[in-house]
């Protein structure tokens, strides 16, 4: 099977991203992905993605032949989404602007037989048109994640107040605190001056951060307890909409 590689250079990283083409659609790397976005368990990612974007495959390096796992372009969104590395976006924007419009500039994409004349133009006809369909339908499904992924990523360290995460959810702060109690990511707990706090549940560690600042009160100062929402806990909560949708 062959391997092409990709040179990744930033100011922060210099790195190979590994790709390579199966049935004609474009794999990647895992492990490649995963060192650049700083997601340090490749197996436990993998475990993360639709199964049906997971394969595997054998490279040869320095002199052996070993198995590694690949994700197709669907799964490597994936990838991409989990990390919390505000370098997430320049890298997506690199594969999608860069590695992929090369890879389909090779002619790796066509495997179809020889043809002349009316036959080629008839036969190039149909396999544009169910190469912009099938582009479509992956942009369509791709576009809303990759507009939040940009919203959310691009920021100093990518946390969001409860507010704001609920206008880049479509929600009211009310109905997303209401949401997130009801899912149990979080409970209610009261500081010393009797003021309503919120904060995660330790298993959403990942999830959510707390932001302290001290109040200044006629009885004294008091601590008080901001919860922010990670990008992965803006992710999580999508999730978890999708699947409260999908069973009602």
């Amino acid at each position: 099977m062959s391997i092409e590689r990709f040179t990744y250079a930033s100011t922060e990283l210099y790195a190979t991203l590994r790709t390579t083409i199966i049935d004609g659609e474009p794999w990647f790397v895992l492990a490649d992905l995963c060192k650049v976005l700083d997601l340090t368990t490749p197996a436990r990612v993998a475990e993360r993605i639709d199964p049906a974007g997971v394969s595997q495959t054998h490279i040869s390096s320095g002199g052996q032949r070993r198995s590694v796992t690949i994700v197709n372009e669907s799964g490597m969104y994936e990838v991409v989404f989990r990390s919390d590395k505000p370098e997430a976006v320049t890298f997506r924007r690199w594969i999608t602007g860069t590695v992929l419009p090369t890879i389909r500039k090779t002619g790796t994409y066509s495997t179809a037989p020889a043809l002349t004349g009316p036959a080629l133009m008839a036969a190039a006809l149909i396999e544009a048109q169910s190469t912009l369909a099938a582009k479509d339908a992956v942009i369509a499904e791709l576009e809303p994640k990759a507009e939040l992924a940009d919203a959310y990523l691009t920021a100093g360290g990518g946390e969001r107040l409860v507010d704001q995460a609920a206008k880049l959810l479509g929600m009211k702060a009310k109905e997303l605190r209401a949401f997130m109690l009801e899912q149990r990511l979080m409970f209610t707990r009261y500081a010393a001056c009797g003021t309503t706090q919120y904060e995660h549940y330790a298993d959403f560690a990942e999830h959510f951060g707390q932001r302290e600042h001290t109040v200044n009160h006629s009885s004294g100062q008091c601590a008080h307890y901001t919860l922010t929402i990670k990008p992965r806990g803006i992710d999580l909560i999508r999730k978890r909409l999708r699947d409260q949708e999908e069973a009602a």
